[in-house]
């Protein structure tokens, strides 16, 4: 199962003060798409989701759950999830 929020210490508190459960966003996915390069969802522009949550994160401190989940629609649509 593949957690479509991270569960990265440093962004976890984002999701909690929003009222997110990282838990309640989980799909099933294979390896390849998971991690491997060029394609993989972790790879996504040039860069990795998790640097892409904390550069969201940095211009939107106080997210709404909304909000993060408009963002997670976006990142789901560019990779192909």
């Amino acid at each position: 199962m593949h957690h479509l929020l991270p569960k990265s210490k440093a962004l976890k508190p984002f999701f909690e003060r929003a009222g997110v459960n990282i838990e309640d966003f989980r799909i099933p996915l294979d390896v390849a798409k998971h991690r491997l390069k060029p394609d993989g969802i972790h790879t996504i522009g040039g860069g990795n989701c998790n640097k892409v949550w904390k550069d969201y994160f940095k211009g939107n401190p106080n997210a709404s759950a909304d909000e993060i989940l408009e963002q997670l629609a976006r990142m789901r649509e560019q990779c192909g999830i």
